[in-house]
């Protein structure tokens, strides 16, 4: 069967013969390349948002208002969702749901600890007052001392806020999310989605003003920024592109993908040579993610930019806006699956375990859509 999850809901859907005919193929393909290793190794488990499944109920995590972005933590057993401010919300939140039951609660803010922080992210002027908080994309980071959350802040300033993912108090417990400081982006730069390389090389689709000065290419931006430790903020070479929203970097971090938004593309950005090639696609590309198997998952909808510009300004709670997902091939830039959704406004897709999970930038729940891949692989 197959589990999907949305907003956040999920539902148990059968597989048919030649979805699981053609999961095989997906897998034979990635490992097949040779010059991205990794795709072989990702290629061991399928991702639930790469299978196709037919229309089915969705199971709902409940009472995540505008859960407009989803991390999962590397165990699979957490999944962070970044509660953006908007319709009768004011301020933002970061939320836990436990992924086998889908019981959900607020991670931060709880209380403000710190006044200050100077620490190997450099100096931040201190948290963010908790009626202020206003995340946005998140991304999760594997280190050395463990996972790190990055969180774009629109509140009070724009930042990338920094959590540590601190172990529970006993077996089985629950993470709870440390602040560890900020990165300040430069006068004139708004964030929208942020990813992470394996050197730590933090990358962000800029909305805002070019930081080296000039107009931007339209009111949404925009270009790709570059922050790595001891040296700040640098715009990546050829990025420019209309409305950057989404993006995420290969875990070899050789290549960048980025939802240009209004231009219904998705961009890849070679980090060695900086060449570029460039997908069209049939709606209009909101986050993007890195499935468990290798392909890009690209989340966007399937309307006009007004639209979904009407919806994002109002106080509406809920937006009946089509959506849809694609998994795109990295090596051939193409699409291999495409899905649309019976959930509103979706904007984000990811792999939990053999799920697949959607966020939504307007509506009080997410989704699960569930998929098993045990008759796969």
């Amino acid at each position: 069967e197959m589990r999907f999850v949305t907003g956040v809901q999920t539902c148990a859907l059968p597989i048919s013969e030649e979805r699981e005919d053609r999961a095989m193929t997906a897998a034979t393909h990635a490992g097949s390349h040779t010059k991205r290793p990794w795709l072989a190794a990702m290629a061991t488990a399928l991702a639930g948002c790469t299978v196709p499944a037919p229309h089915g109920a969705l199971l709902p995590v409940q009472g995540i208002p505008n859960a407009e972005d989803l991390a999962a933590t590397a165990d699979g057993r957490w999944v962070i969702a970044s509660s953006m401010a908007g319709g009768g919300q004011t301020a933002g939140s970061l939320h836990l749901i436990a992924s086998d039951a889908g019981k959900a609660w607020q991670a931060y803010p709880t209380s403000v600890t710190n006044k200050s922080a100077s620490s190997a992210w450099g100096v931040c002027p201190g948290e963010v007052a908790p009626d202020k908080f206003a995340p946005h994309g998140v991304a999760l980071h594997d280190g050395p001392e463990g996972q790190t959350l990055f969180v774009v802040n629109h509140g009070e300033r724009e930042s990338i806020e920094i959590f540590a993912i601190a172990p529970g108090a006993g077996p089985g417990a629950a993470p709870a999310l440390r602040w560890e400081g900020c990165i300040p982006l430069p006068v004139g730069a708004s964030a929208n989605g942020v990813s992470v390389g394996g050197d730590g090389t933090v990358y962000a689709a800029n909305m805002g003003r070019p930081i080296g000065g000039g107009e931007a290419l339209s009111d949404m931006g925009g270009d790709v920024l570059s922050w790595r430790k001891g040296e700040g903020w640098s715009t990546v070479s050829n990025s420019a592109m209309l409305g950057p929203n989404g993006l995420a970097v290969s875990p070899d971090g050789s290549q960048l993908f980025v939802a240009a938004w209004p231009a219904r593309k998705l961009v890849a950005l070679d980090l060695n040579d900086y060449s570029r090639r460039e997908l069209d696609l049939s709606f209009l590309p909101d986050n993007v993610k890195w499935g468990a198997d290798g392909n890009v998952l690209v989340t966007g909808h399937l309307t006009s930019t007004e639209v979904v510009y009407d919806c994002y300004v109002s106080t509406r709670e809920a937006c009946p806006i089509d959506s849809a997902y694609a998994a795109v091939d990295p090596e051939t830039m193409t699409v291999r699956t495409y899905r649309t959704l019976e959930f509103p406004f979706a904007t984000t897709a990811i792999d939990v375990g053999d799920e697949c999970w959607l966020g939504t930038a307007r509506d009080r729940k997410s989704t699960r859509l569930n998929s098993s891949h045990e008759s796969h692989l």
